[in-house]
């Protein structure tokens, strides 16, 4: 069960979520954090019960406190990272790119993954990641 402060957080993020199909991004304060939420929504691929695409550019790595990826989906599907973690992955996972790119979802046998150029990676660890919004 979420505090009441993650409920209050969970709450002013879905209430950002934009309507539409398009890619939106958008910049919020919480805790006195400056985080990113980009929320698109599901690509319907049958492999997953929800995915879809992401991209972060390398120079808006560095820009923020936090990072929100929110699938739109029957409910919002959240992954959550601080700038730390955000690097560290990019770093492990997706050097050498400008432009850093996530398949972000759920598969069909439960398993929450970026699934990139045919490798999955774990994302358990950032999924519902509210802590990351704590103050």
């Amino acid at each position: 069960m979420l505090s009441e402060d993650k409920m209050k957080n969970v709450a002013n993020v879905i209430a950002c979520l934009s309507p539409g199909t398009q890619t939106n991004s958008q910049v919020l304060i919480i805790n006195d954090k400056r985080v990113l939420l980009k929320d698109t929504d599901n690509i319907g691929d049958k492999r997953f019960v929800f995915s879809s695409v992401f991209t972060v550019n390398r120079t808006e790595v560095n820009d923020y406190d936090a990072y929100i990826f929110c699938v739109k989906s029957a409910l919002p599907e959240f992954f959550i990272f601080t700038r730390k973690q955000l690097i560290s992955y990019i770093d492990l996972y997706k050097r050498d790119r400008r432009v850093v790119g996530f398949y972000m979802g759920r598969t069909t046998n439960g398993s929450l993954l970026d699934y990139k150029d045919n490798q999955m990676i774990d994302l358990s660890k950032f999924y519902n990641n509210w802590n990351v919004l704590s103050v």
